[in-house]
């Protein structure tokens, strides 16, 4: 009877130091990801002076309850209670052109610029744009600096500002496939 209580006293220590080595290892990756979130935000949050987006901004000639629908399609993550917006989720910049077609809209409801970046998956900022005034919206982009060809997992962070003031309203982001070069489907 002694050799089964010291036996379910080692196993119970076993399970009790096996339950604080997972929480250990959850808490360090979420530590991990809450930092390396921060830092993506830092790069994405900047002082807002008023630059708006001349070159590419068009007016969206769709209707508010086209816009919503499109909003409501995306897979946004962020202050998504602060300010709306909607973007394509794929770009293709084929060989020897330095534009890609984005679109990425300041829906006519908001009442506030957003500015766009587009960051790779290390933290690279490769894109910004100027500030997008609601009900318009940019429809070509030129990379700072393109990546290598082939495809590439991003992020396009859309930053919310007030029209008067330029104080930050809010962060979002959704996933961004950017195609460099020749795009190469799997049903080819």
């Amino acid at each position: 009877m002694k050799k089964e209580t010291k036996a379910n006293k080692n196993r119970t220590r076993m399970i009790l130091v096996l339950i604080i080595s997972v929480i250990f290892i959850v808490s360090a990756v979420s530590v991990a990801i809450a930092v390396r979130n921060y830092r993506l935000l830092q790069s994405v949050e900047f002082v807002y002076s008023g630059n708006l987006e001349q070159r590419s901004a068009r007016s969206i000639e769709i209707s508010e309850e086209e816009q919503a629908e499109r909003v409501k399609a995306m897979k946004r993550k962020g202050q998504k209670s602060k300010f709306d917006f909607f973007c394509n989720s794929e770009i293709e910049f084929e060989y020897g052109t330095d534009y890609g077609s984005l679109v990425l809209a300041n829906v006519s409801t908001n009442d506030c610029i957003l500015v766009a970046s587009i960051l790779t998956d290390d933290g690279t900022l490769i894109y910004r744009s100027g500030g997008i005034e609601p009900g318009r919206y940019i429809s070509q982009i030129r990379l700072f600096a393109p990546p290598e060809d082939g495809e590439h997992n991003c992020r396009v962070f859309v930053t919310a500002y007030e029209k008067d003031t330029y104080e930050l309203i809010g962060v979002q982001y959704t996933d961004l496939t950017i195609w460099i070069g020749e795009r190469i489907d799997a049903e080819k």
